[in-house]
């Protein structure tokens, strides 16, 4: 079956993976190891990914994809004195698994938590018949 996935927000609940230097996080988002967007996020930062909230971000916010999608979060570290050789791994904030098995859509919220930080995405998935 085929399905729509559209992202709707994603909240920084705590920010910080780095754990030194700054609180912040260089936060991306990867479906299926795509990088689809990208943005600098503090604590209490709340990114809206359509415009039902007066916010709209830099995102086509609806996907189509088959049977799963793999939704990842990540913190990228450009590494110490910007070498990415040079501590320059990429931290994972999260991620989850897809796989709709209802032919209704649905909306959907998941807390991404991993490497100190802790994130809240939101999403509907929407069957095709």
């Amino acid at each position: 079956m085929s399905y729509f996935l559209r992202l709707i927000s994603l909240e920084a609940n705590k920010t910080g993976a780095d754990g030194f230097f700054n609180d912040d996080d260089e936060t991306y988002i990867q479906l299926n190891g795509e990088r689809i967007w990208e943005d600098d996020l503090e604590t209490g930062d709340v990114i809206f990914f359509d415009n039902t909230d007066g916010f709209v971000d830099d995102i086509e916010n609806s996907f189509f994809f088959e049977n799963f999608v793999t939704v990842s979060l990540y913190d990228e570290d450009e590494g110490l004195f910007g070498i990415t050789e040079v501590g320059g791994n990429d931290d994972f904030l999260g991620s989850h698994i897809i796989q709709p098995i209802a032919v209704d859509p649905f909306l959907e919220v998941v807390n991404l938590n991993e490497s100190g930080s802790e994130y809240t995405l939101t999403y509907e998935v929407i069957p095709l018949l």
